[in-house]
């Protein structure tokens, strides 16, 4: 699926944006059970697995002619996301937030993010969306598979 994508893109003047918005909307989800914390996800299948540092993070890329990332996390803390964020939404046991996306103390030109992170005992468990900001509505499937997750950890 992946190699569609960048093909039809090349040389002929197809709205990338609409390309990548139908693709994402019609590929086959991936479900992706971390074996540490026993939660699921789902990812776009044209995305690959980048890491898994056997702690509860875990992330899946797309590097075309955007980049799309998928990350999970399990951490104590969620507040270096709301450093980043200009949106944040409480609810129950779960917080949404939507920022430009840094990692470390890099920031990504014109790379958003979302997250949903629920909390489950002391610790938080994260699902997040990367994507550049011109395709945002692109993502928005991926929003809202992130928006329903309601993941069960160990």
């Amino acid at each position: 699926m992946a190699f569609s994508v960048d093909y039809l893109w090349v040389g002929y003047g197809i709205d990338e944006v609409k390309v990548f918005q139908y693709v994402i909307n019609k590929s086959d989800m991936i479900t992706f059970t971390d074996d540490m914390y026993c939660y699921d996800i789902s990812y776009p299948d044209f995305m690959y697995p980048a890491e898994d540092n056997a702690d509860g993070a875990n992330r899946f890329n797309y590097n075309g002619r955007t980049d799309l990332m998928v990350e999970t996390t399990v951490i104590d803390s969620i507040q270096y996301l709301k450093q980043n964020s200009d949106k944040i939404i409480q609810k129950r046991d779960c917080v949404y937030i939507d920022g430009d996306y840094m990692e470390g103390d890099k920031s990504w030109e014109d790379m958003r993010f979302h997250t949903k992170a629920v909390h489950s005992g002391k610790l938080w468990v994260t699902y997040t969306v990367v994507f550049n900001k011109k395709f945002e509505q692109s993502v928005s499937r991926m929003i809202s598979i992130i928006d329903r997750w309601n993941p069960k950890i160990l």
